[in-house]
């Protein structure tokens, strides 16, 4: 099929070669139901099918062409193809390219009016939630090159429940310093999509945005504060810029709310922030509560607290030996050893290890394993 595809770029009937590439296109994805893909030369061939219909029409459709009308209702009337029931990313780039082709009003009003029927149909399907966005940002690329001002913004407002035409007005309202109106198509954002993690956590992080564009200093930290303990690492400097003199009061706060805290978003913003601030005495509180991360803490705690260190490292390899039960489980456990060596030095591994040789002498294979650590 690629050898197909080839050939048709070679063709000069620019018409021809839509009609090659639409067949590779439509063997491409037929084929995703029943062979493996997992090498992706199925998923490559139908995107340079698509490439291809592009390099086409760019190379041999003019504007004002009749050869433009018959390659639009050509890919109209494919992307309306029930093969693509389940790959609407083929479909939606089809659709752009009707999109560019639709120089004339019939053709534009023909292809709004494919495009909502589709949305019609997938109206009560909450998965095309994602199909139905993309479609509508093709009609509305369409208005926005061919409609009026007007009608490009009642088209955002009616469509605010998708993200990207929120964003899109949240966005315009910030340009426009309109502070305000950006921050109340926010917080609705957050209301609406308040099921949707990912979705909510956009919302404030754009609102974040507005309050720092602002000036909204207060408002800023506060919300910087809650994007920061829901994961965002990335929002502690600028909370010390904020706090100014009192960095040390804000660590302090932040160490506390984050312990509190339930899941593993914000421990790993507690273990981050802890780690920055080499503070020896919280990390090893930390490790005195969860021993088996003493691996990543040791080197750290070391000299401040030797001996407490040596004692839950050792503890935590003869809990790894406990458990390992093969050749590999034995090996990772000698590797736990060669690590705790840099820490605690020979005198103390040879010990563990002759421990360990003790305690596992009916274990050939880990036996062995022991003889290679030194």
């Amino acid at each position: 099929m690629m050898t197909v595809l080839e050939r048709a770029g070679e063709r000069e009937n620019k018409v021809l070669t839509v009609d090659m590439a639409c067949l590779v296109l439509e063997e491409a994805v037929q084929a995703f139901q029943y062979a493996d893909d997992s090498d992706g030369d199925i998923g490559m061939l139908a995107e340079e099918s698509v490439e291809a219909i592009r390099e086409a029409i760019a190379e041999g459709a003019e504007p004002g062409e009749e050869i433009r009308e018959t390659l639009f209702h050509q890919l109209l009337k494919l992307s309306g193809s029930s093969i693509f029931e389940d790959w609407n990313d083929y479909r939606i780039e089809l659709l752009e390219i009707c999109a560019g082709l639709a120089d004339v009003e019939p053709l534009r009003n023909a292809l709004r009016a494919k495009i909502e029927s589709m949305i019609r149909t997938n109206v009560d399907m909450s998965y095309q939630q994602y199909a139905n966005e993309a479609l509508l940002r093709v009609l509305f690329d369409l208005i926005r090159k061919s409609g009026t001002e007007e009608e490009t913004e009642q088209f955002i407002v009616d469509n605010l429940r998708y993200s990207y035409f929120r964003e899109a007005l949240i966005n315009r309202y910030r340009q426009e310093k309109d502070y305000d109106q950006a921050v109340k198509l926010a917080l609705e954002g957050e209301e609406q999509d308040k099921d949707y993690a990912g979705l909510a956590l956009r919302w404030k992080a754009m609102r974040h945005d507005v309050y720092r564009e602002s000036g909204r200093k207060e408002e800023q930290a506060s919300l910087a504060e809650e994007l920061l303990v829901t994961g965002n690492f990335e929002y502690y400097n600028e909370l010390r810029q904020l706090a100014g003199k009192n960095q040390e009061a804000l660590y302090e706060r932040l160490k506390t709310r984050l312990k509190m805290e339930e899941g593993w978003s914000a421990s790993n913003v507690y273990l981050r922030l802890i780690t920055e601030a080499n503070d020896l005495d919280e990390m090893m509180a930390y490790v005195r509560e969860n021993p088996g991360d003493i691996e990543q803490y040791a080197g750290k705690l070391a000299k401040k607290f030797g001996e407490e260190v040596l004692a839950i490292y050792s503890e935590h390899i003869r809990n790894a030996a406990g458990f390992a039960a093969n050749r590999k489980k034995y090996q990772d456990v000698c590797g736990k050893l060669k690590s705790y060596r840099k820490i605690a030095g020979s005198a103390n591994l040879n010990s563990l290890i002759n421990e360990l040789r003790h305690s596992y002498s009916h274990k050939p294979a880990f036996i062995d394993e022991l003889d290679k650590v030194n």
